[in-house]
């Protein structure tokens, strides 16, 4: 109950001092705006930039826990704000940098995988495995192996139900031809290598 949720607010705010994510909250509320795109690139920068891997996992701790200003409580942090971003995204560049933000923040990370699966985020997932972005083909397929390893059975038929097996395996089947990748362009924050799609889509598929 109420009593409940004040704990964790106290909790929270006493090591709630990353005030990168705190911003991000409120950049990420839907409908998505412009400013999404640059605080999921700062998400994602948290985790890939961070020097080893226990710093990684303090980043991603931070994204899942619960924040409090004034009257208003983000139960699990970023990570429901994220999945309504992949759900609600059109634009390429945020939806690229959501992805990355979001298959980086669940990894290996139980809790922010729950949060996740309670958010429903399954269906906007395998949907966003159709995306014209290569690289959000690839960090879909991506965040889809680390639900399906870290998520339970109930994730995994979701992830089948919404037609996972169908998209990844035509993501598997394609070719990066040059062409292909001259198509997409270069974002300048977020690398793409020829092939890179295709590995996390066979990773996906295994852990399905």
């Amino acid at each position: 109950g109420e009593s409940r949720v004040g704990g964790v607010e106290g909790v929270g705010l006493g090591r709630m001092s990353d005030p990168q994510v705190k911003k991000a909250l409120k950049d990420l509320a839907l409908p998505p705006k412009p400013s999404a795109t640059k605080a999921c690139i700062v998400l994602a920068d948290k985790v890939r930039k961070a020097a080893n891997a226990k710093m990684k996992d303090e980043a991603r701790q931070t994204f899942g826990e619960d924040y409090a200003e004034k009257a208003e409580v983000w139960k699990g942090g970023v990570i429901p704000l994220l999945a309504g971003v992949l759900a609600a995204g059109k634009d390429k560049a945020m939806l690229e940098a959501a992805t990355l933000a979001f298959s980086l923040g669940i990894q290996g990370h139980q809790k922010n995988t729950e949060l996740a699966a309670a958010a429903g985020v399954e269906k906007a997932l395998v949907e966003l495995c159709k995306d014209k972005s290569l690289l959000v083909q690839a960090q879909a397929a991506a965040a889809i192996r680390e639900m399906c390893v870290v998520g339970d059975d109930a994730v995994r038929a979701k992830i089948l139900a919404a037609g996972g097996m169908k998209n990844l395996t035509a993501i598997a089947k394609a070719v990066d031809t040059p062409d292909v990748i001259l198509k997409q362009g270069i974002n300048k924050l977020i690398a793409y290598k020829a092939g890179q799609r295709q590995e996390d889509a066979a990773a996906g598929l295994h852990a399905l």
